[in-house]
């Protein structure tokens, strides 16, 4: 799969010092976790706009979730990394034939459900769409 660094500069260009401060404020969390969580979050957000349905772990969903209160910010920097608005969609419970699967992607089995094939945890996909460590370190952690 051929590395968009265009769209990884575009990602890095974020200003998430806000989502930062606010996610050490408000839920405690020391600086080192939320350095990690963004960066993670950053890569999340190139997957997302490469591939579509993406699972996020809890803390790359938190750092999305503070993103997102900021509604005019995170509007204006989808629009800017993406050409659109990046939505989000529960991943707790996700329809599955007709019935609600609350147990989505549980132990990595997603290819064993209907249904879930399209949406994927961020860490299976991780490697497919940034497969070496270099590229994968060249995501800003602030």
């Amino acid at each position: 799969m051929e590395i968009k660094l265009d769209l990884i500069q575009k990602i890095n260009d974020l200003d998430l010092t806000q989502i930062a401060a606010r996610l050490v404020r408000k839920n405690r969390w020391t600086q080192k976790r939320v350095e990690v969580a963004i960066m993670e979050y950053r890569k999340f957000l190139y997957i997302a706009i490469l591939r579509g349905a993406v699972e996020p772990s809890k803390d790359i969903d938190e750092v999305w979730h503070n993103h997102i209160l900021y509604t005019e910010k995170y509007a204006k920097d989808c629009a800017h990394i993406a050409g659109r608005l990046i939505h989000h969609t529960p991943y707790d419970l996700i329809a599955v034939n007709g019935a609600i699967c609350s147990e989505a992607c549980d132990a990595c089995a997603c290819e064993d459900k209907p249904g879930l094939k399209d949406t994927m945890p961020f860490h299976i996909l991780l490697n497919e769409y940034l497969p070496t460590d270099s590229v994968n370190d060249s995501f800003k952690s602030n």
